[in-house]
């Protein structure tokens, strides 16, 4: 796996700009790696978006209702899968608010960043919740708990459909890469290669 370091020296060159300072140049970086584009209609993506923060955002509500609901069902086994699926959905809420608020226009980076995250830890998210409903069924039915004291079962059920549906929305969408024109520009790596030639 790259460092930040690794990922930020891939994608972006130092290059000179004239200034009026004692060298007469300042150094800046560019972005030069492709870009990358969702390729829909601008309001069709927006229609997406909204769709992806509305499921992603109930998943959370029924997520949190259910696990703060005061039931002996909460303090069985279920804790464990459902604890950890609280923390993919830490992950997940990073990779979604980085989706909702990207531009139709992006870097690898960002890219790569969003996708890691709908790829892994929304479908982890998922799984993990659905382990946490067949847990919670069994101990309702082996301890025949009261529909009152299982009620967290419909809550978990209904944050692991939100967060398919949410994943299944990004996984619809289209992407394209486009050049960089950046990308011809020259770095001072090679200005300096060809003072030294």
């Amino acid at each position: 796996m790259k460092t930040p370091r690794e990922r930020f020296e891939e994608n972006y060159i130092a290059v000179e700009k004239p200034c009026k300072n004692k060298r007469g140049f300042r150094i800046y970086y560019v972005y030069y790696g492709p870009w990358y584009l969702w390729d829909e209609d601008p309001k069709q993506l927006q229609r997406i978006k909204v769709k992806i923060g509305v499921a992603f955002f109930a998943s959370l509500a029924f997520l949190l209702i259910s696990a703060c609901y005061y039931s002996a069902l909460n303090y069985s086994i279920i804790g464990l899968p459902m604890g950890i699926s609280l923390a993919a959905a830490v992950f997940s809420l990073i990779g979604v608010i980085q989706f909702l608020i990207s531009k139709r226009k992006f870097t690898r980076v960002l890219y790569k960043d969003i996708n890691a995250i709908f790829q892994i830890a929304i479908p982890l998210q998922a799984g993990l919740l659905f382990a946490t409903v067949i847990l919670a069924i069994y101990i309702w039915i082996s301890k025949q708990l009261s529909f009152l004291q299982a009620m967290p079962t419909f809550g978990y059920l209904a944050s692991a459909v939100c967060v398919i549906l949410t994943y299944r929305l990004y996984k619809n969408l289209n992407f394209r890469t486009e050049d960089n024109p950046m990308s011809m520009t020259e770095s001072i790596e090679e200005k300096e290669s060809k003072r030294i030639k």
